[in-house]
Order: C-alpha cells, then structure tokens, then sequence
C-alpha cells in the first residue's frame, strides 16, 4: 500500500473517531440529509379525505352550483342590456368568473405550501394570503379570515331564505290555477317545505350528496327542454328587439347570475354553464321581449299543464339544490366548534337553522 493511501485512510479513520467522540460538537450531524434531500411541502400528497369527491363528482356538484334560478332570469338580464350588449356582456362576465375563481385556488395551493396545511377554505386562503403576504398586510390576516367567514355564511343563509320563497311561490302559483278554491298564504306554502328541507339538510358530506345534485342537473335539463320548445315557438325576429340597452340598465344586466366552483373541473363546467346562459338569455329575451319576467317560467303559459308542470319541477331541483348551499355555513359553523373541541351542539344547529330560516 503506498504512503498516500495509507494516509487517506488515517484521515478517514481520525474523522470518523472525532465525529463519534460525545464532546465533539460538530455543525453537519446525521440531520443534515432531511435538508439536503427536503422537497417542498405538497398539499396533495398529505391531504387525507375521509370522503373523497370524485372528480365527475365534483362537475355535478360544480354545475348544479351554477345552474339555479339565476339562469332562468337571464331573459330579464338580457332585458336591461339588449341583445348584442348581452351576449358581450355574458361572455365577460363569465371569463372574469372564471379567471378570478382561477386565481382564488391557484392562491390556495401556494399559500398551503407556505402553511405546510393539506387544504384550506376560502376564507382561510384569504387569511393565509394576508398572513404570508407583505409585512404590513399581515396584522389583518385573524381579521380577514373571520370577515369573510361571516360573509360567506350571511350570504348563504340569505340565499335559502330566497330558496324556499321561490319553492313556495311557485308550488303556490299551479295550485292555485288548478284548485282555486283551496289558495293559500304564500307563508304557508313555506311552513309546507320544512320537514322535506330539514330531512335533505342532515345529509352532511359532499360525496353523499352527488347523487342530490345530479338528479336536479337532470331535472334542470327538462326544464329548460320545455322552456325553450316554448321560446322557440313562433320565434319574432331579431330586429324586433334592442340591440343595447340604455347604459342606465346595464347594472341591471348582472344581477341574476351566480358562479361557484373550482378549478380542475372548473374550465369545462363553465363553457357548459356559460353556454346556456348565453342561449336561454338570448333566445328568452327574443321570444318575450320587455314582458320577460324575474324567472322564464313565469312567461310559460298558465293554461298549459306541460307548462305549469315545469315550474313544480323547478321547485324540485331548487329543493335538491337547498343542502349543497346549506353545506357552506354549516362547515363554517363546524370549524366554529371544532376550535372549542365540542360538537355537543352541532346535530341541534343542523335541525334548527333550516327552521329559523323558513319561520
């Protein structure tokens, strides 16, 4: 063996005793490998569901967010903006929704990686933002996220509270054309829904609740079926109608439609979504003009059964629709109990808010 061998091997030897020697403090310990072969945090690896939505699951469940009375209001929209300015305005209004929900999850995923956390809500992601964002903005991240957490659920209970006027009103409307000499308060029609609202609302997992929502997109898809055979019938032509509205009514334009979802699924559900908006909107404001009312199926004839028929249907998908919106303030409502490690509560908030909503 030469003498330069002999002597890497000493020095392999010494460093290796002065490494094991308990009195030796040295700075690269057997620790430093996580840091050598540390990746970034992925949220998806570590996000464990007890319940997984699929991802066809979660296009039902996307679509079916979209796809409510909003829809069958366009033809009003259309009213308050014109023909042209309508489908202008329609195509806008649906890429900046699309982009900014885009945005809002893209946001999400990054900032779960900064928070090393498998998944967050919406008004998480929006704390989170604050929190890791530029140093001034971070006081704001506690205030934030609690902002938008009682945002989302004021906004959410005030649409069931709309959800079960319009069930009422329109179950109210054929009753009464057919039973004239049973008409009841649209109040009571109301108190009529409580117990099938309040037996849909305890089904509490979005996986469940697939099935629910595909049944309406089906339901909803006969309804609109009907309603266009209706606004396709002796269709007046399209000089009959404005092409742009007075600006004054624009604001008008905007008002009947509502988007929710995320991406993954969210570029092709919204071409579906975006699509028949456009149509039932153009198309709705072509047939009945100004006299286009707050819901197509108010402008559907009251003589007709088939007609009539379709608004009890609307009423129906509505119905199926009510637990998938109730989901949002509920899950608000948990993550309120579980930070106090108590859900003594939570099966009575479950029964008792479908009820102070509906009374």
């Amino acid at each position: 063996m030469s003498q330069n061998e002999k002597g890497e091997i000493d020095n392999f030897k010494s460093t290796a005793d002065l490494c094991s020697n308990p009195g030796f403090q040295s700075s690269l310990s057997v620790a430093s490998k996580d840091v050598i072969n540390d990746k970034p945090y992925n949220p998806f690896e570590n996000r464990q569901v007890e319940h997984p939505t699929s991802t066809i699951g979660a296009v039902v469940h996307l679509l079916k967010a979209c796809l409510g009375t909003g829809v069958l209001a366009m033809p009003s929209g259309f009213k308050n903006a014109g023909l042209a300015a309508g489908v202008i305005g329609t195509i806008l209004a649906g890429f900046f929704c699309t982009n900014t929900v885009q945005m809002v999850v893209e946001t999400s995923q990054r900032v779960c990686v900064d928070a090393k956390k498998p998944s967050m809500s919406f008004a998480e992601t929006c704390g989170a933002a604050f929190a890791y964002g530029p140093k001034r903005a971070k006081p704001w991240a506690n205030f934030v996220r609690t902002l938008i957490d009682y945002s989302l659920a004021v906004t959410y209970l005030s649409v069931l509270c709309v959800y079960v006027v319009f069930i009422g009103s329109s179950v109210k409307e054929v009753l009464d054309f057919y039973y004239p000499e049973m008409i009841l308060s649209i109040q009571t029609y109301c108190v009529l829904t409580l117990v099938p609202l309040v037996l849909i609302c305890q089904i509490r997992n979005l996986k469940f609740l697939v099935p629910i929502s595909l049944l309406a997109n089906i339901l909803i898809v006969v309804v609109f079926c009907i309603t266009l055979y209706y606004v396709f019938t002796d269709l007046p032509p399209v000089s009959e109608r404005e092409m742009v509205a007075s600006i004054s009514q624009w604001p008008l334009f905007l008002s009947p439609q509502k988007f929710l979802g995320c991406p993954g699924v969210w570029n092709v559900a919204m071409i579906i979504v975006i699509s028949l908006y456009g149509v039932v909107g153009f198309f709705g404001y072509l047939q009945f003009g100004n006299d286009a009312k707050g819901s197509i199926t108010l402008n559907l004839p009251e003589d007709d059964m088939i007609a009539q028929g379709t608004k009890l249907l609307m009423a129906l998908v509505i119905y199926f629709s009510y637990a998938l919106q109730f989901y949002v303030p509920m899950e608000f409502i948990n993550r309120l109990l579980n930070k106090r490690s108590s859900k003594k509560y939570e099966n009575v908030i479950q029964l008792a808010l479908p009820l102070r909503f509906q009374t």
